[in-house]
């Protein structure tokens, strides 16, 4: 009886994390529970990322925007109006809702990730390199 019944609950709690993933998966398809990134750099790595994030659109990331000292698009894919010198990332962060930042930059940007990372901490924005 004991085996039965926690074979029973074992099942039922599978069967209700999955439904609760699904929806949730569902939900961030349809552009709803989705959370903000920004990318630091705008180059081929930061296309990457991007490609991958719309690839995956279960994932619910959305680009806010890109942070590159150049304040212009490396890459001819990204749209120049996304593009933001870090000395505005204070600010980007002030008038939106960022969830995380992603750096995806080359090391001649690593002296301006250094005071971005500070800001993230400060603030308590996640920073995934």
């Amino acid at each position: 009886f004991a085996f039965a019944c926690g074979a029973a609950q074992l099942a039922v709690l599978m069967a209700q994390r999955t439904l609760v993933f699904s929806v949730l998966r569902l939900a961030r398809r349809s552009g709803r529970n989705v959370r903000y990134v920004v990318i630091v750099g705008s180059g081929p790595r930061a296309v990457e990322v991007t490609r991958r994030i719309v690839d995956h659109s279960e994932w619910g990331l959305r680009v806010l925007a890109y942070v590159d000292d150049a304040g212009a698009p490396v890459s001819p894919e990204i749209p120049p109006s996304m593009v933001h010198k870090p000395v505005d990332f204070e600010r980007l962060l002030a008038e939106h809702v960022v969830d995380e930042v992603i750096v995806a930059c080359p090391w001649s940007m690593v002296s301006c990730v250094g005071e971005i990372a500070a800001f993230c901490a400060v603030t308590g924005v996640p920073l995934d390199a």
